[in-house]
């Protein structure tokens, strides 16, 4: 898509330099259609099998070269043999996993009671382990590029399955008992490592969204292709339409469907559903309303005064023009004709894997100590996105999709080069 987003700017200038994160337009969805009628093609003459619903339970090896891999029929529950010169590794990373996720959390940074699976439970760090049991090295895997904002999918396609959004920058981030956040508050779109750690260190494991229905039809967003239909179905007049008049359309689904995210139009009644929602008394309906005067007594003084962190970091945002079609002018939450007052229950959501294991620039994979394991690759996620953890601490987000294709340029290269072709 031509609007390119600016995301990950950094709490003090020190993120991406540029907007660099792209939306591919007919989304993840039209990404992959291509990717299958290139395979078909590929696939003409017997040069390329295409085996579905077969699990690897086995690396084999001979004389310390990996000369293929054993595997199951999910079907059939029949054991599979292959046999290969190269065998590359495109198994996701280890976030699917909730065990993983939490036995690799760097010790030093919180970790929240309870989380959201965004991930997929096939990427669950079972092939990282039979490649570390041939002497493969795993690095990095406490780095994860996890969300703040997630919510359980009102649908959930497995265990766990959370949904996660893309949060509003004019919602108010409340802790559990209805108080904004802070000192410095939570504004997304800057530093989602901070973000993340800052909601981990919460009391309990969630957070509230407080906004109205203005802020929520122009910025509320879910990543992923099934909540974007206008993008993956290529609608663009109706995608242009939602994103001028507001994507009302989605919020009456997430109302309708969603029992995390709460309408009313008062915030007292906005205060017993949320209560309802979590089984407590944790907020008070005179706390929220404090909470939303406090906010909205920035407006009453005029522009030239306005002193409050997040409003400033909004301003500031919105002189990139695809950030200012989605994000609203600076307004008092309760003004009017602004309602109803939307509440919507947050936990943090495991996504990417920063770390993985340890590849070269031919994206062969290097044991322990150091060496290239003779006929083996990892490419995409898999592989940190580049080495066992290219991207570091920080993604600075844009750079997943271009990794796996790097990795994979490299390995198919090296493969080509080996075989003298």
């Amino acid at each position: 898509m031509p609007a390119v987003n600016w995301v990950e700017r950094g709490m003090q200038g020190d993120g991406n330099t540029l907007p660099r994160y792209h939306v591919v337009w007919g989304t993840s969805r039209h990404l992959t259609l291509r990717m299958i009628a290139t395979l078909q093609q590929a696939a003409t003459g017997q040069r390329l099998t295409l085996l579905s619903r077969h699990r690897i339970t086995a690396l084999d090896a001979q004389n310390g070269t990996v000369t293929g891999a054993t595997g199951i029929n999910d079907a059939t529950r029949q054991e599979v043999y292959f046999s290969a010169q190269a065998v590359v590794l495109a198994m996701g990373g280890i976030n699917g996993s909730h065990e993983e996720t939490r036995a690799n959390w760097v010790q030093s940074r919180p970790m929240p009671a309870t989380m959201l699976n965004g991930a997929h439970p096939f990427a669950d760090g079972k092939l990282h382990h039979l490649v570390a049991g041939l002497g493969g090295n795993i690095t990095h895997a406490g780095e994860m590029w996890n969300y703040a904002a997630g919510f359980p999918h009102p649908q959930p396609h497995f265990e766990g399955h959370g949904l996660s959004a893309i949060p509003c920058k004019s919602a108010l981030w409340l802790n559990h008992r209805g108080e904004r956040i802070g000192p410095q508050p939570l504004v997304t779109g800057f530093d989602t490592h901070d973000l993340c750690q800052r909601v981990a260190a919460q009391e309990k494991p969630y957070t509230w969204q407080l906004m109205n229905w203005r802020i929520a039809v122009k910025e509320f967003a879910i990543s992923g292709s099934e909540h974007n239909q206008r993008i993956r179905d290529l609608q663009f007049p109706l995608f242009l339409k939602e994103t001028l008049l507001g994507n009302h359309r989605l919020v009456k689904q997430m109302a309708a469907e969603s029992k995390h995210f709460l309408v009313d139009d008062t915030l007292a009644g906005l205060c017993a559903k949320m209560n309802a929602l979590s089984g407590t008394n944790d907020v008070h309906a005179d706390v929220l309303q404090r909470t939303a005067d406090a906010f909205d007594a920035n407006f009453s003084r005029g522009d030239s005064v306005v002193n409050d962190d997040q409003i400033r970091r909004i301003e500031h945002a919105r002189h990139w023009g695809p950030d200012r079609l989605r994000t609203c002018k600076p307004a008092p939450l309760q003004k009017p004709g602004a309602g109803p007052f939307i509440a919507i229950q947050m936990q943090l959501i495991t996504r990417k894997s920063l770390g993985g294991l340890q590849t070269d620039l031919q994206s062969r994979v290097l044991n322990t100590t150091g060496q290239a394991m003779p006929g083996l690759y990892c490419v995409g996620e898999a592989a940190g996105f580049g080495g066992g953890g290219a991207s570091g601490k920080r993604s600075l987000e844009g750079t997943f999709l271009p990794g796996c294709i790097l990795t994979a340029r490299a390995a198919a290269r090296s493969i080509i080069a080996g075989r003298g072709l």
